[in-house]
């Protein structure tokens, strides 16, 4: 489920995207475009791989970007996470 790690807010962080039964390819590209700000291709791509795999970093930043994103695509009802690039 959704949920945002709590440790050290330096470095890279990352937004995973979950597949779910919820939304369509063209929910999913839209709010890609919208609030990642990736191209319709990008996006479009995105989606075709967290379908297949089930689940794939659309962005990635510094936790203050990435939090605002997470935050906006779990307003959204997006099943995403916030982690910490390894």
């Amino acid at each position: 489920m959704s949920k945002k790690q709590s440790t050290s807010k330096r470095g890279t962080w990352q937004v995973v995207v979950y597949n779910d039964n919820d939304h369509t390819f063209d929910e999913i590209i839209e709010l890609l475009v919208s609030i990642c700000g990736h191209n319709t291709l990008q996006a479009h791509q995105c989606a075709v791989i967290i379908h297949n795999t089930g689940e794939y970093a659309v962005f990635e930043d510094k936790y203050y970007n990435c939090s605002d994103v997470y935050e906006e695509l779990l307003g959204e009802g997006i099943d995403v996470d916030l982690r910490k690039k390894t």
